[in-house]
């Protein structure tokens, strides 16, 4: 097992973005759709309780696991991004529905690298870009992803299975 560095952490830079078109198989580096400002994904659980009267009326506990959602966010450099939505939207007119995985990389200070799947993905909500005199052109878009898996790293260490 590496050595864990506890005096340092990760900062955004430390991670990589690539989407993987599903269809195709076409791996896209996050990089050549503008500069990656960042990436923020939740994880969507929902909590079932009930409280039966045996056992004492202690709850009992189940959380329904519901996939995840997030968004990623470009400075513009071209327009490629805008490019790829406007293909999304006339391929769903044209009956094609196609879903994405976004693949994260992430080097711990350590020098291992973690790498997450977010898989079955469905980029929704994006957005053209507010374009001002003096300030950069954000466009996040957002996502919905099936579920996450743990390709490498430190997450496949830890034996959850029973």
């Amino acid at each position: 097992m590496a050595n864990i560095v506890l005096n340092s952490f990760n900062i955004g830079q430390d991670a990589s973005v690539s989407l993987l078109y599903q269809p195709t198989g076409i791996v896209i580096p996050a990089a050549t759709l503008g500069h990656l400002m960042e990436i923020d994904a939740d994880q969507l659980a929902r909590g079932v309780k009930i409280i039966p009267i045996t056992n004492g009326g202690r709850p009992k506990l189940v959380n329904v696991y519901e996939g995840w959602n997030g968004r990623l966010t470009w400075s513009r450099m071209n327009g490629a991004l805008v490019g790829i939505m406007a293909s999304l939207e006339q391929n769903f007119y044209n009956g094609i529905r196609a879903q994405w995985n976004i693949i994260v990389t992430v080097v711990n200070q350590d020098g291992t690298i973690d790498e997450y799947t977010f898989t079955n993905v469905v980029l929704t909500n994006p957005k053209f870009g507010t374009y001002r005199a003096d300030r950069e052109v954000e466009q996040p878009v957002s996502f919905e992803a099936e579920y996450m898996v743990v390709n490498s790293g430190y997450g496949t260490l830890v034996p959850l299975a029973a």
